[in-house]
């Protein structure tokens, strides 16, 4: 029996890899952790996939909040079971307009 996700997006992933949309958070959260990435962002003078390359959520605890979600870690845990670890995370940033 699955936490969160239907049958129709469990098979979607597995048909194609990839889960979406999935909404993890209120648009009020999400404008609050880009809020907090905007002001990483602006701390650090460059864009952060510079910096960090791997387990960015380490010095960012706003960071490891959203990865240890519990929203997200039932959805993960309805595609691979309950063995869940984030070996490391990175930045792939695009900002509007870029090609």
């Amino acid at each position: 029996m699955t936490k969160i996700l239907t049958d129709e997006q469990i098979a979607c992933y597995n048909d194609n890899g990839f889960l979406f949309p999935f909404e993890l958070c209120s648009l009020e959260q999400a404008a609050a952790l880009h809020a907090k990435f905007d002001d990483m962002e602006t701390t650090l003078g460059e864009e952060p996939q510079k910096r960090f390359r791997v387990k960015a959520h380490l010095p960012f605890p706003w960071l490891c909040d959203l990865i240890s979600h519990p929203r997200l870690l039932d959805a993960v845990e309805d595609l691979i079971g309950p063995n869940i670890l984030c070996w490391g995370a990175s930045f792939f940033t695009k900002k509007a307009h870029d090609p």
